[in-house]
């Protein structure tokens, strides 16, 4: 005798043998007033996901397969879009539109902040009244927390400072970050000789 199914009596589990099949409108539902779960659990080797399907035709699929990556795919042919491995690395197939559709690489809808936190970051903003293109440092509301802007062309803690910023007082050192100071005066020094 074959046995396809089992019922705990005492703990209301079921154990198939078989796939499940169902042609409910609701399809299967998980109601509980705990954790609502859904385990996959496949042999060493194996491949575990979700796949979607539109009128018998996969559309896309969740997987985790014998490595350690989730794998986000789409279409019938299982094309990756999206991988995220375990150390939480994000590897996108193709373009990133953030606030709308990308037809680049990389396409940011809005204003856009890179840098370690908020008080330490380079914005890109635009003036929408004047059509201008914006390149600052985080905002700040007092002139004593402004923040400098310095060009280099190597590491982050390089001394050639090709071009220099002073967000305090509006001086600009080409190949010095301490361009001489003149009350009154907004200068542009070049190595320090000011011109």
């Amino acid at each position: 005798t074959t046995v396809t199914h089992t019922f705990d009596t005492n703990t209301g589990n079921a154990t198939f043998a078989g796939g499940i099949t169902t042609t409910s409108a609701t399809g299967i539902k998980i109601d509980t007033t705990g954790n609502a779960i859904l385990e996959l659990d496949g042999s060493s080797g194996s491949t575990e996901g979700i796949i979607i399907k539109h009128s018998g035709t996969e559309v896309s699929r969740i997987s985790h397969s014998n490595s350690t990556s989730l794998v986000f795919s789409t279409g019938s042919s299982v094309t990756t879009a999206l991988t995220l491995d375990s150390s939480q690395n994000a590897t996108f197939a193709g373009d990133v539109g953030i606030g709308g559709t990308a037809t680049t690489d990389l396409d940011v809808f809005g204003n856009a902040r890179i840098g370690s936190d908020s008080n330490h970051a380079l914005q890109i903003t635009d003036d929408s009244a004047e059509n201008d293109l914006i390149i600052s440092t985080t905002q700040r509301t007092t002139l004593a927390n402004v923040r400098n802007i310095k060009f280099r062309t190597f590491g982050s803690n390089g001394t050639d400072n090709i071009l220099y910023l002073n967000g305090g007082n509006g001086n600009v050192g080409i190949g010095t970050d301490s361009p001489t100071v003149f009350s009154g005066y907004t200068t542009v020094a070049i190595n320090n000789a000011t011109q």
